[in-house]
């Protein structure tokens, strides 16, 4: 996943879609 940029985008946007919060805990929004 770090080799390709794609998959953060996916995972980014799935993590978005099924859990937000999981992603505010990692770290903040990249927008």
């Amino acid at each position: 996943c770090l080799l390709e940029p794609h998959c953060c985008e996916a995972t980014n946007s799935l993590n978005l879609s099924f859990t937000p919060q999981l992603r505010y805990v990692r770290g903040p929004p990249p927008v």
